[in-house]
């Protein structure tokens, strides 16, 4: 260093200024790095699940109970997507996507909740009915209450949207008195807190209940009335071309915002705008919908292979969602952790039948051993040959060998 920048404190500082400068900006952008490297290997991970389980063979996890019985020559992930779609009522559930006649949700809702053994031989009629006369009566509610002076001042200042909204609302929470169950509460080893039968059996209902709940009495009156989804809510909106509006099912189906439910459930700029998120369900969604609440009972209930399977074929009918295959890829682990811990039972299990017959067979050898020498025993006694404790007191050891003599020496 010169005398000049030694007498100059203010050259010293001004370098020392644009060094701490320098190592800040790059600190900042080894931040952006990483977090860029993190998303991208967090993305990649989801893009290429199915390269990650395809690597899954029944042959390699066959020891494990978890897995069924693998036909020959069928990949593991083909008999998982068909173990999911051989449940009861799910083949019949995705019939309805062709059905002619339009697409029934609640129907398909119950078809897919008989997949669990409480539900098999669940009674849709008086379901139907409850429903039916559900959507009947704020029919006639919504029609009574348009003919008076305050339901047509109503109308006119709200819009028909709102006043049909408000009429629903009216019957199913202050007539009907059907409450929600908050999420604190829900259970979902209990499939009436999952499914449709639970309002018409136990006039309660979860965010799923209840969305549905208002899906379905709209599909009845022909109201343009869709589901939508977050990561972890179901709500609904009103979309007739030219009025649209998000409905909290669970808050009497209060309107909210797109802002309030993206900041809520964490909805990402990106998963916002590609659609992933927020977005009017088709019917082969709602089924993948269905079908991945009913996962959410087999985790509740410890069933770590059926959830991996129903996530499977969730993944499949809506490939958009991504919390699908986040679930999904979160479930393989869980189930590759339980059949690499049942792999290691078995190898345990083994080492100790192995070590068992090892011990058997030295026991065999030493047994063996001690027959012979009992069979020498016996043949030395039987033929009169002398033991060799008995020979060395013989009078006929001389101590420096056997002496012959064919005759017996009397040494009285």
């Amino acid at each position: 260093m010169s005398n000049r920048q030694a007498s100059d404190p203010k050259a010293i500082s001004g370098r020392e200024l644009a060094s701490v400068l320098a190592a800040g900006l790059f600190a900042a952008l080894l931040g952006l790095a990483f977090a860029g490297y993190g998303y991208f290997q967090k993305t990649k991970q989801v893009e290429t699940l199915e390269t990650s389980l395809a690597a899954a063979r029944p042959e390699h996890n066959q020891p494990t109970q978890a897995l069924p019985v693998k036909a020959s020559g069928v990949s593991f992930l083909e008999q998982a997507l068909a173990n999911a779609k051989a449940r009861p009522g799910t083949h019949e559930a995705l019939a309805l996507l062709d059905d002619p006649h339009g697409f029934d949700a609640l129907r398909a809702n119950l078809l897919i909740a008989q997949g669990i053994p409480a539900c098999e031989r669940l009674d849709a009629s008086p379901i139907r009915a409850f429903y039916g006369q559900l959507a009947e009566e704020i029919r006639r509610h919504a029609d009574t209450l348009s003919r008076t002076p305050e339901g047509q001042a109503y109308l006119a200042e709200k819009g028909a949207p709102e006043f049909k909204m408000a009429c629903a609302n009216e019957v199913i929470t202050r007539t009907r008195k059907i409450a929600y169950v908050d999420n604190d509460s829900i259970q979902p080893e209990l499939p009436w807190h999952l499914f449709a039968h639970g309002i018409a059996t136990e006039g309660r209902g979860t965010c799923v209940t209840m969305a549905l709940l208002w899906k379905i009495v709209a599909d009845r009156l022909g109201w343009p009335l869709f589901l939508r989804h977050a990561p972890t809510h179901l709500y609904l909106a009103w979309d007739d071309g030219a009025y649209r509006a998000n409905l909290e099912a669970t808050d009497s189906a209060k309107p909210v915002k797109d802002e309030e439910y993206r900041k809520r459930e964490k909805v990402s700029e990106e998963d916002y705008k590609e659609g992933r998120y927020m977005r009017n369900l088709l019917p082969k969604e709602i089924v993948a919908a269905f079908v991945a609440t009913r996962a959410c009972h087999w985790r509740a209930v410890n069933a770590p292979m059926k959830e991996f399977e129903d996530l499977l074929l969730a993944a499949e009918l809506d490939p958009r969602t991504p919390s699908y295959r986040m679930n999904l890829l979160k479930a393989w682990r869980g189930l590759r952790g339980l059949m690499d811990r049942d792999c290691e039972k078995l190898a345990g299990a083994d080492a100790v039948a192995a070590a068992r017959r090892e011990q058997a067979r030295q026991q065999g050898l030493e047994r063996a051993l001690a027959e012979a020498e009992a069979q020498k025993a016996r043949l030395k006694a039987g033929s009169g040959i002398p033991d060799v404790k008995q020979l060395t007191h013989s009078p006929m050891y001389t101590g420096q060998g056997w002496e012959y003599n064919p005759k017996p020496t009397n040494r009285e």
